[in-house]
Formats: structure tokens, sequence, C-alpha cells
């Protein structure tokens, strides 16, 4: 009797694991598209600097500003570090990301992310 008992228990477990896989396919997505860019627009002039690879640095009269390698953010933005030095020597690290172009000749625009810890020196380029 117990034998049975077991072949059947074995049965029941081993056919479990035989079966394919059920195949899912989402409805709603994790992550929505924000309409409208968050942080500070970037100004006109530092676009082609940020937009090429091999730019290491910003010209800014106020900062000295070294731009950091292009990485692909969890948003699916190509995002840049900026680790800017001020005139006192204070060093501080924004993110500037790129947001895609609305029409074909339109260059993307980018936005200084707002920083999740807050720091005591504001920074506008």
């Amino acid at each position: 009797m117990k034998l049975s008992f077991f072949v059947v228990l074995l049965v029941l477990f081993t056919s479990g694991c035989a079966r394919n896989v059920r195949i899912v396919k989402a409805e709603v997505p994790l992550v929505e598209e924000v309409v409208a860019p968050v942080g500070e627009k970037v100004p006109a002039i530092h676009i082609d600097s940020l937009e090429s690879d091999s730019a290491t640095q910003l010209y800014h009269s106020d900062y000295k500003i070294k731009l950091g390698m292009a990485y692909l953010s969890a948003l699916g933005r190509e995002c840049r570090v900026l680790s800017i030095s001020q005139n006192d020597e204070t060093k501080v690290q924004r993110v500037a990301c790129a947001y895609s172009k609305l029409y074909e000749k339109q260059t993307r625009a980018w936005y200084l992310v707002p920083n999740i810890v807050q720091s005591t020196s504001s920074i506008q380029l």
C-alpha cells in the first residue's frame, strides 16, 4: 500500500515538471513614458559637446565642467555625468540626460536631472 502511494505521489510530482511553461504577455507596461521632461534644460550652446562622444568638458565662464562617458539610463535615455568644479574648488556631480527629437531636423534636448540627495550648492548652466 505504501509503495503504491509513493509511486502515485512520484508520478504527480514528475508530471508537473513535464509541462511546458506558460507564456505570459504583459498587458500593462511597468514604466510609463513621461511626457514632460524632468529637470532643468541645458542651454543650446552646450548641446554639441553633450552629443559628442569625444568631448571631455563643457566650457562655462563660472565653472570647470568635465564630462563622463555616455551611458543608457534605466528609462532608456542617453545620459552623461557632469563633474562640476566651482571657483572655490567645491566639486558637485550632476547628470544630464537627452530627450528624443520631436521631428527629424531637431537636435535632442538635454536636461539636468534633479539629484536624489539635495546639496547645499545650486548650479545652473
